[in-house]
């Protein structure tokens, strides 16, 4: 006589946190099936009902190499003397395009899915890690731009620019850092989602995209050099022209800044996903 046998169904006990060291990793790896839907859902949404479609992606770097060039041509630093003006100004849009429209998904990831969060419980993480990803498209999209300006204006493809997939890491790991203070801060305080093009736009002009370093006063390098994305920008730089050493001294202390920006905006992150269900 057979017996029936009763099977229990799987459950997630939700627990408070444990500590300020509990980021809640282990949570974030279980669910992410459900952080890959919201990426390729916001990839779906970006170009639905789009005439260019992904073409949008490499508008916005373009016309700013177009401008920087006819504007601010002069203003370039020896030792890019060699190198195009359009190749030397989109070899660092190329990160900061991405860096830029990630930090802004990033940052309004948790206001933008109130209607999820207000309904069933996930680890609200996921949204701004998952915002960093659909920007990966537009990466590529415009790295094809400047392999085509590269062709055109006889810069040699060389081997530094396998270095450009880490290029990639390390602009959504900012993005990401960045994205971790902003939203959480966004979802107690809806100023941050007008102050976050603004910082946006001090960002880009405090950064090395129109002057080359060696025009920063050498007194305030070492604080320069703490922006994280302006390691990545002479990183990125520096593997597409193939001139100059590697920038040692902005890639290393911008992977120190941004390991403390990660590691305190996720306990920041943490400290606050608790409130953030009565707010948003």
């Amino acid at each position: 006589m057979s017996e029936a046998v009763a099977v229990r169904e799987p459950e997630d006990v939700i627990t408070p946190r444990r500590g300020w060291f509990d980021l809640g990793l282990k949570e974030l790896w279980r669910t992410r099936e459900l952080a890959y839907f919201f990426m390729w859902r916001d990839v779906k949404v970006r170009y639905k009902q789009t005439v260019i479609g992904a073409g949008w992606a490499v508008i916005s770097p373009i016309v700013l190499m177009v401008v920087f060039t006819l504007v601010f041509g002069k203003l370039r630093g020896s030792g890019a003397t060699t190198v195009p003006t359009p190749v030397w100004y989109f070899s660092a849009l190329l990160p900061w395009s991405y860096f830029s429209g990630s930090l802004q998904a990033a940052s309004s990831s948790i206001v933008s899915a109130q209607q999820v969060v207000q309904k069933i419980y996930f680890p609200r993480l996921i949204l701004p890690l998952e915002s960093v990803f659909p920007g990966i498209v537009d990466f590529i999209m415009s790295f094809l731009v400047l392999a085509v300006l590269m062709t055109v204006y006889h810069v040699p493809f060389t081997s530094r620019l396998a270095i450009i997939p880490v290029v990639l890491i390390f602009t959504g790991l900012t993005a990401f850092a960045a994205g971790l203070w902003l939203s959480a801060t966004n979802a107690l305080y809806r100023d941050i989602r007008e102050a976050t093009p603004f910082l946006i736009q001090i960002l880009l002009f405090t950064s090395p995209i129109l002057l080359a370093p060696r025009k920063i006063p050498p007194s305030f390098r070492p604080y320069y050099a703490l922006n994280p994305i302006a390691g990545v920008i002479e990183m990125s730089r520096w593997a597409v022209t193939g001139v100059g050493k590697f920038p040692t001294g902005f890639v290393l202390p911008g992977i120190a800044s941004l390991v403390v920006m990660i590691f305190t905006g996720l306990i920041y992150f943490r400290r606050i996903e608790d409130l953030i269900i009565d707010v948003v």
